[in-house]
């Protein structure tokens, strides 16, 4: 069957029908097939062939060209194939930009879904402006409380916290735990989530002790809204366990060093 398609394909492009819509639209359809069976293989060739079309018709500035680069960026992603996906989503956000300006909702989607690809395959410090103009975009184009907002914050805090950074990570966590908590209430599980990661910037500073009762609220909520056998408890209270090893480790020291700084009483309240 699928070497009769590609005969068939073949014939088609072998005729005036080579630029039709029709065509294209053929071509983008069976790629879609593909992609949904996983056949990347088959699938990646058949929207190369869908771009031409768009390309010579439209030129490479046109938004339409733009919308077949994503399509076409999301089946290199899912085959793992990063640079190759970057490339198309660069490509696809600089036609939007040219097309609508910066601030638009196509061109926020754009700059999100770069983002987020380059923090998948570990390029933090390219991931990072991209996010924080995705907060900007967020906050001028969608009501301030869309949960939308809370997550590119997240992911930025995500990026300055993997590159070193405290203070301003612990602000947009809380920023970003304030916004999730009046979307959707005090237990859900981005709640949770975000608490988590909150706690590791608390630890990461030092505050050893705000850090563990932060992440214990985190491990009660996930029980009782995921249950006690659900993957992300699990991973929690590994956590949790892993950050009283370092409490009493520090209370050690301490104990061996009589001059060392006296126990800092917990802010915790102050900071939520």
């Amino acid at each position: 069957m699928r070497r009769l398609l590609k005969t068939i394909r073949d014939g088609l492009h072998s005729v005036i029908y080579r630029m039709s819509r029709p065509v294209t639209l053929w071509l983008f359809r069976r790629a879609k097939s593909m992609d949904e069976a996983w056949d990347f293989s088959e699938g990646k060739p058949l929207h190369s062939e869908a771009l031409a079309p768009y390309r010579e018709k439209y030129g490479n500035e046109h938004p339409k060209l733009a919308d077949a680069l994503d399509k076409m960026a999301g089946l290199y992603e899912a085959d793992a194939q990063h640079v190759e996906a970057v490339r198309l989503r660069r490509e696809a956000l600089a036609i939007r930009r040219k097309a609508f300006g910066d601030e638009d909702s196509t061109v926020m989607a754009s700059v999100e879904a770069l983002g987020l690809l380059l923090f998948t395959k570990g390029n933090i410090r390219s991931a990072e402006p991209l996010f924080r103009e995705a907060v900007e975009l967020n906050q001028k184009l969608l009501v301030n409380e869309h949960p939308r907002v809370a997550t590119n914050i997240s992911y930025l805090a995500s990026c300055l916290h993997q590159m070193g950074q405290c203070d301003e990570p612990e602000k947009l966590y809380r920023e970003a735990l304030a916004l999730y908590r009046s979307s959707f209430g005090e237990e859900h599980s981005f709640v949770a989530t975000t608490m988590i990661s909150l706690a590791t910037v608390l630890h990461a500073r030092g505050d050893l002790r705000d850090a563990e009762l932060l992440l214990q609220d985190a491990l009660e909520m996930q029980r009782k809204l995921l249950g006690d056998e659900h993957p992300d408890a699990a991973d929690t209270l590994h956590l949790l366990q892993a950050f009283k090893e370092c409490g009493c480790a520090a209370v050690q020291k301490q104990t061996e060093d009589p001059e060392a700084l006296a126990e800092k009483p917990s802010n915790r309240e102050e900071r939520q």
